[in-house]
């Protein structure tokens, strides 16, 4: 059986080639502390799966229900432990400096009040969540594989009405934010690259209405410092431009003022409350009072990240670390493109199952992915109770490529193997294709 590999961010043939020849040094120092300029991995304890950044602190969810935080991206302080038979959280955020949130498999919500000291389990029976934006216990939207839903003071969830068939044409949902108890709502679209609007809510899911930006391309639907903001590009003149505005009702917006011609090669993308990427190297904050830019090296990237004053982070093959740098030239020509999006699919999607397993994340680079006439690779692994990778046996790939390959295949993760409704160990065979290198 031939995985299909899930869209993961691309690491190209010539860095794949440097790091083969040890030309790229990846440090790992004590606690994982990252040189500057070099990018660094981090071992906080547990499987990473979501990042964000509030208030000068970066905090990182994952495996088991674990949750910590960071002020340097180097010394990690635990704020919700691992456990085994916790629940696999798959993203978080805050949409305050005291209300934050978790979600993640199974309807998994824990939320604080308190900054994230501590948290309270408020789980939900939704199936997985994709994506989530809540305002208190209760109260928000999330996004499942199949179905957008919002709470209004109780654990029973109801459906975004799909009044004129707007989820029908617009089944692709690109990124949804809250406000407060009464103002949330969704970026939906028709696809990845195609027309969409904001679909949002003033009165905690009584009415909605849809709004479509005209000659505008948006990629990004978040909210900062108590507004909405939309980011992507706009037709003027015949030409396109980069484009950012906010909202505090999802229905008026208002066009930044703020410097964003860095945006102009490449689209701005996977932004979060601490800014957008603008390439591989460079992030831009447009949503303060000035625009603010950080420089990074290229190959590590992805659109999952997050970023401090004076450290990016994000999550690639494991958590990454480094300390950014002020650039010279923001407005130059990218050398490298910027990571691809990494989004859900569209309303309705299948899972995909992989030996009776739901894969979340069942992915190898690219530049890896091999052809009918590549060589099999079998990968005998063990699936812990907390869905990660206990332990892999990998057979058939090329010697040059072996440990890659095992550090990859170790990094999937899945919903929670159960049996008989408990948590269980399991052992499962996987075959698929990887390329052979070009001798060079």
């Amino acid at each position: 059986m031939q995985v299909m590999i899930t869209r993961r961010v691309e690491m190209t043939l010539r860095v794949l080639v440097r790091f083969l020849l040890g030309l790229v040094l990846i440090v790992t120092a004590k606690h994982g502390a990252a040189s500057p300029m070099q990018w660094g991995t981090i071992h906080p304890g547990f499987r990473v799966t979501g990042i964000t950044a509030i208030d000068g602190s970066l905090w990182i969810c994952g495996a088991g229900g674990a949750i910590s935080s960071s002020g340097d991206g180097t010394h990690w302080t635990v704020r919700n432990p691992h456990k085994d038979s916790g629940p696999l959280l798959l993203g978080l955020g805050f949409t305050s400096a005291k209300f934050g949130y978790a979600y993640g498999v199974a309807g998994a919500v824990l939320t604080t009040e308190d900054g994230g000291i501590s948290w309270t389990d408020h789980s939900v029976r939704t199936g997985t969540i994709l994506a989530a934006a809540f305002s208190a216990p209760f109260i928000g939207i999330v996004r499942t594989r199949d179905r957008m839903l919002f709470f209004n003071g109780t654990a029973t969830p109801r459906d975004v009405p799909n009044q004129d068939g707007i989820l029908n044409r617009f089944s692709y949902v690109s990124g949804i934010a809250t406000l407060s108890d009464d103002k949330f709502g969704a970026l939906v679209r028709e696809g990845e690259f195609s027309e969409g609007g904001f679909l949002t809510t003033t009165d905690g899911g009584a009415n909605w209405t849809f709004y479509d930006p005209p000659s505008a391309g948006i990629r990004n639907f978040l909210s900062v410092l108590g507004s909405y903001w939309a980011v992507g590009h706009e037709v003027v003149d015949g030409g396109g431009v980069p484009l950012a505005m906010s909202s505090v009702d999802g229905r008026k917006w208002e066009r930044t003022k703020n410097n964003i011609r860095a945006c102009h090669w490449e689209v701005c993308r996977a932004c979060n409350a601490s800014g957008c990427i603008a390439s591989s190297t460079l992030v831009v904050d447009p949503f303060n009072a000035e625009t603010s830019f950080a420089s990074i090296p290229e190959g590590k990237l992805t659109t999952r990240w997050a970023q401090i004053p004076g450290t990016v982070c994000t999550l690639n093959f494991g958590l990454q670390c480094v300390a950014a740098g002020t650039p010279r030239d923001v407005e130059a020509q990218p050398t490298e493109p910027a990571p691809d999006p990494d989004e859900p699919s569209n309303l309705g999607t299948r899972p995909k199952i992989v030996m009776g397993l739901v894969c979340i994340e069942c992915a190898i680079d690219r530049s890896l992915e091999g052809d009918e006439a590549s060589p099999m690779v079998r990968a005998d692994l063990v699936i812990a109770m907390d869905a990660t990778v206990k332990s892999s046996r990998i057979r058939g790939a090329p010697k040059v490529l072996m440990q890659t390959v095992q550090e990859q295949v170790e990094d999937w993760l899945f919903e929670p193997p159960q049996r008989d409704g408990k948590l269980t160990e399991v052992a499962i065979t996987i075959r698929f294709t990887v390329a052979v290198p070009r001798k060079m």
